[in-house]
């Protein structure tokens, strides 16, 4: 029996499109050559991670400035207080003169008026003494304060140079792994295209639950990802091309 011409050319044209749908349905290499796409991406992702936990300012940096901080104003506490010493001193000492130049001048006669003139200048030269006495431990406060300040101010200003010169290098090194990571994506997109879309969906579940591997060589008999020993005729399926699933452990499977 002979075809009619439109027959025969219907048939080679159903055939071409199944060859072409099985091509797309199950090319092991196609999934395999996004496999390699998605693996670098994954290590990139961990490298941009990685490089945004290490912009986090150090825990050293952070306490060496609360320390410096808390040093800073405990010095100006420390030295508004001893102007504040020497300012009441200073008060005090004038008075304290006006009374004593009085009390010896002769021009207070009344006993009582001497007794009381006599008794202020006993309580404000007291008064002096104790003053200076704080204006001096305050005053060497505020001279150990200056240096540990200063020490603190420093260091503070070595690392934090250190720690803007490392910054910037790991803020360099993001925007490259972002920029490689884009090209990646571009790269994908044509792979994605060749893949049919439930193996494209098993494949990402694959991923996601097989450590970021949903396709995995066959290395003689064996499973590269789960180790387990295939029988013959799936390793000659699988070495003749075929995309076949590890009936272990799920991935796809290419010839190694």
């Amino acid at each position: 029996m002979v075809l009619p011409e439109s027959n025969i050319a219907k048939i080679s044209y159903n055939q071409r499109h199944l060859n072409y749908e099985a091509d797309k349905m199950g090319n092991p290499n196609d999934l395999f050559a996004l496999q390699k796409l998605d693996t670098s991406l994954f290590e990139l992702r961990a490298k941009l991670q990685e490089t945004q936990l290490a912009l986090q300012e150090p825990t050293e940096l952070v306490s060496l400035r609360t320390e410096a901080e808390t040093l800073n104003e405990s010095l100006a506490t420390t030295t508004a207080q001893v102007k504040d010493k020497e300012l009441n001193i200073g008060t005090l000492q004038e008075k304290l003169s006006r009374s004593t130049e009085r009390l010896y001048s002769g021009q207070v006669k009344n006993p009582k008026e001497l007794e009381d003139l006599e008794a202020e200048v006993k309580s404000i030269g007291k008064r002096v003494e104790g003053l200076e006495l704080e204006l001096m431990e305050a005053v060497e406060k505020q001279e150990t304060l200056k240096s540990d300040s200063s020490t603190s101010n420093e260091l503070l200003a070595e690392m934090e140079a250190d720690w803007k010169t490392q910054s910037q290098d790991l803020r360099i090194s993001q925007g490259e792994i972002a920029t490689e990571m884009k090209a990646i994506l571009e790269k994908r997109k044509p792979k994605v295209e060749k893949i049919a879309p439930n193996v494209l969906n098993n494949y990402m579940k694959l991923l996601k639950s097989k450590s970021g591997l949903g396709i995995v060589k066959l290395k003689g008999s064996n499973c590269e990802g789960c180790k387990i020993g295939m029988d013959g005729g799936t390793v000659r399926q699988v070495n003749s091309g075929q995309l076949l699933s590890c009936p272990s452990c799920g991935r796809y499977l290419i010839r190694g």
